[in-house]
């Protein structure tokens, strides 16, 4: 089992409050401090994985327009911003994200970035040499931690 190692960072918040006091007596002031702790995430959690929501398997239309959806499903304690979710091939060569400088039928991705771990694998439209394996790979911190698979066949 592997251990969770996190680094904490103490910051403290000072809070000033006026209270109206009567009005035959000067105002007074009443401060009050409290330490919230802030942790920063050093290793990937143990039950963070990218989940791919269509399944195992897809079929697809010859010429129709799709996608394949990727989430990250991470632990609430844990934040998102250290996951990045990316989609490579069968042969393992990463999936580029769109530009519109690609013409013809193209596969892409959208999304991915950090802060927001999900990403959607495009088809644009499909064509049978689109047909194959792909996987999302969850990302921590640049180290791939977890790797779903689906199948995309021509229907």
């Amino acid at each position: 089992m592997k251990s969770r190692i996190a680094s904490t960072t103490a910051l403290m918040v000072t809070l000033v409050v006026c209270l109206t006091p009567p009005a035959a007596s000067l105002p007074t002031r009443l401060k009050m401090t409290t330490t919230a702790t802030m942790r920063e995430e050093t290793t990937p959690s143990t039950k963070a994985e990218g989940v791919i929501m269509n399944g195992t398997m897809a079929r697809i239309g010859f010429s129709e327009e799709a996608w394949v959806y990727c989430r990250a499903q991470v632990p609430t304690d844990h934040h998102l911003h250290h996951y990045q979710v990316k989609w490579v091939t069968a042969t393992g060569k990463m999936v580029s994200p769109w530009s519109r400088h690609n013409a013809g039928p193209q596969v892409y991705t959208l999304g991915g970035g950090p802060h927001i771990p999900h990403s959607y694998l495009v088809f644009d439209p499909f064509v049978p040499s689109h047909a194959s394996h792909y996987s999302c790979i969850l990302v921590f911190n640049g180290t791939p931690v977890h790797q779903s698979t689906i199948r995309v066949d021509q229907s």
